[in-house]
């Protein structure tokens, strides 16, 4: 059996206070009522994978 000398510490809050003091160094006093991770779905992928393939395209200047 192993005891841990140090509490664990939790990440999430040492988080969610850097994002919400950059949030008010941003846009000021605000309440924040949510914070949450937004799932992607394969939209976000195609649209980045199309701009992506689109910037190899060669140009064709008008003459």
């Amino acid at each position: 059996m192993s005891i841990s000398v140090e509490p664990e510490v939790d990440e999430t809050a040492a988080h969610v206070a850097a994002i919400a003091a950059a949030v008010y160094a941003v846009l000021g006093a605000h309440r924040l009522v949510h914070i949450h991770e937004v799932p992607r779905g394969p939209g976000w992928t195609a649209t980045g994978r199309l701009a992506h393939h689109g910037s190899h395209l060669p140009r064709h200047s008008p003459r």
